[in-house]
């Protein structure tokens, strides 16, 4: 692999313009998850050659990899119209049936990207899913399609298709775990120990590779540490199997980021709370091993009836956001955090998302005073703060520990599949969460829709995009529920 890398990188040097050379060295950076710089190459490539689909594709595969807006990766004004013209063509060849499934399967992944599009992608989607001869390569972008739209016979289906057509491909093997633990229970540790030896392999920068990874074997005196290696909502989450560590009597050190830094020091068990920008060495601070978050699950063998019985691990500090929680306390009514939106620089923003126009209906319960709990800089803010007369404490709040001091002072929080909706599970409040029809572990295994939080109400839309009935629901809901209860 690092072979193939530098011959690409050779080949650049030698012909900067060459466009397939350009997106051989973006495929190389991309594996390597250098994502900006392989953005830069399939962008070149692009700028040389408009026409050649390869760069395209190359910055969709790119944008799903990184979860980052395809838009935000785009580094020449001539992709928008090369892509629009490569979706043209490709349409005209489906309507005259002369598109492989080479073909079909670039279409689906450039409909995908877009909401406007992405429609059309689920209507071909089920047009082709009623063959019967669907190959490895087009049954992915299928299961990509149909994990997003909720539809768990399908993509149990394309992706046995996806792992049986190369059994060794890690990122097959992968999306296999992942799906079987969609399904229910009964590969619950089969399915957490292949998603973290594979997601070692998919992303190796995300891992630690200095010590050996702790697995669960006995370790005497010596000390492990465990460290965040997925998003905030994840580390959030995960952070509810450090006291099982310390009932098992492990000693470790523990480092998150420093955004959850202070929120992670008021959970107990650990030796060192390590506050570094960038993650640490673990034998500069004496550990043999390491351990990621979500690893804890398989080194530990977690049943699942702990993580339901693992008390909460999450406090709100007292001398925290005291100006603020002066001002939430006089609110009138039942006080009631709301966070219709994430980062809006991600790629599934749109279809997680909630748009202020289908808010409407939470402005008809009385006796709420609404606490906007969204801190990215969303164009729409200030409508969707306008339309329920929200208080917005989010401009003074400083790090999570700010946000768990707000969140304590609420009555029910509501929330999309976001980093709040884990803070405000984790400190107990009741929760309705807003999500998507897309299958995911951290809300839904199996029929479970409370797999790691009691106190959290999955409340799940139709059709990607569509909230007006999820959120007429959830006006009901409010009128009908006594104060502090979800």
């Amino acid at each position: 692999m690092q072979g193939l890398e530098e011959s690409a990188r050779n080949a650049v040097r030698l012909a900067p313009r060459d466009h397939e050379a350009l997106t051989q060295f973006g495929q190389a950076c991309m594996n390597a998850f250098r994502i900006d710089e392989a953005a830069d190459c399939f962008s070149a490539a692009v700028e040389v050659a408009p026409g050649d689909l390869a760069p395209l594709i190359g910055l969709e595969l790119l944008s799903i990899r990184s979860l980052r807006d395809r838009r935000s990766l785009d580094r020449s004004p001539k992709i928008a119209g090369a892509r629009s013209q490569a979706i043209d063509r490709l349409r005209a060849s489906h309507r005259h049936g002369q598109l492989d499934d080479t073909g079909l399967k670039n279409l689906l992944i450039l409909l995908s990207g877009e909401q406007d599009t992405f429609p059309e992608a689920v209507e071909a989607a089920r047009k082709i899913a009623s063959r019967d001869d669907i190959g490895g390569d087009l049954a992915h972008p299928l299961s990509v399609i149909f994990l997003l739209i909720g539809d768990l016979p399908n993509l149990l289906r394309f992706t046995k298709i996806v792992f049986e057509s190369d059994p060794s491909r890690p990122s097959s093997r992968l999306a296999l775990a992942y799906v079987r633990l969609l399904t229910g229970y009964d590969h619950w540790h089969e399915a957490w120990k292949s998603l973290c030896d594979l997601e070692r392999y998919s992303n190796p920068l995300s891992f630690i590779g200095a010590v050996p990874t702790w697995t669960g074997q006995p370790l005497g005196n010596k000390k492990i540490l465990v460290y965040q290696e997925q998003g905030f909502g994840d580390a959030i989450l995960a952070l509810r199997l450090v006291p099982l560590l310390a009932k098992r009597g492990v000693r470790f050190d523990l480092w998150v980021s420093p955004a959850l830094a202070g929120l992670a020091g008021g959970v107990k068990g650990y030796e060192n709370l390590i506050r570094s920008e960038a993650r640490p060495d673990p034998r500069v601070f004496d550990c043999d091993y390491a351990c990621s978050l979500l690893g804890l699950i398989p080194a530990l063998g977690v049943e699942p009836h702990e993580l339901k019985n693992t008390p909460t691990v999450l406090s709100a500090a007292p001398d925290r956001a005291s100006t603020i929680r002066k001002r939430l306390r006089a609110l009138k009514g039942r006080r009631v955090g709301l966070s219709y939106g994430g980062n809006p620089d991600r790629r599934d923003d749109w279809f997680r998302a909630v748009p202020p126009s289908a808010l409407k209906p939470l402005a008809k319960p009385e006796g709420i005073s609404w606490v906007n709990l969204s801190i990215d800089d969303r164009p729409n803010k200030a409508e969707a703060i306008q339309l329920l007369n929200m208080d917005d404490p989010m401009p003074e709040a400083k790090d999570f520990e700010d946000t768990a001091a707000i969140i304590s002072e609420l009555d029910a929080v509501i929330a999309i599949d976001s980093s709040v909706a884990h803070l405000a599970a984790g400190l107990g409040k009741p929760v309705w969460v807003l999500v998507p029809p897309m299958l995911d572990w951290r809300w839904q295994i199996g029929s479970d829709t409370r797999p790691w939080w009691p106190n959290a109400t999955l409340l799940r839309s139709a059709a990607l995009g569509e909230w007006d009935a999820v959120i007429e629901d959830l006006a009901a809901r409010l009128v009908a529920a006594p104060t502090g209860s979800a």
